[in-house]
């Protein structure tokens, strides 16, 4: 007979597959970056069908194996205000999730949205004030947002 498994049951086992996979996604990042190699990002807002709020982001390199690889680091509910300060901070939670410094952060894509722009001039200000490279990430940064 069979005996259906509790919701607890499930989450519970659906968290530990989850962490694992992040912890091997984590693994080889680290290796790229140990390797020399930049994280680069794609970042986007929208709503779902029942217009609930989403922030997904994923991450893209190549390994030492030059093989492009794509993760999906971020894909959750976005209650927040879309303010450049939210989602700036939700880009920085996710790169301390998997523990990306800023020198192995490479681009970042989005959309030409004014609370875009504004989190990420935000993010690097923050980040990178006083440091020497701060006009070569903002020129990187910048040139996705020419027309």
């Amino acid at each position: 007979m069979y005996v259906m498994p509790s919701r607890r049951t499930i989450t519970r086992k659906l968290t530990g597959e989850v962490d694992k996979l992040k912890m091997q996604r984590r693994k080889a990042l680290k290796e790229s970056m140990d390797g020399g190699n930049i994280i680069h990002s794609v970042m986007d807002l929208w709503s779902s069908r029942a217009m609930e709020p989403i922030a997904g982001i994923r991450f893209q390199y190549f390994d030492n194996a030059i093989k492009l690889n794509v993760v999906l680091a971020t894909y959750r509910h976005f209650g927040e205000q879309h303010t450049g300060e939210n989602i700036a901070a939700v880009f920085e939670e996710t790169l301390a999730a998997y523990d990306i410094p800023m020198k192995a952060a490479g681009y970042q894509v989005t959309d030409h949205a004014k609370n875009m722009i504004k989190a990420f001039s935000l993010f690097f200000l923050e980040t990178i004030i006083g440091v020497c490279k701060t006009v070569v990430i903002f020129a990187r940064f910048d040139s996705y947002y020419v027309n």
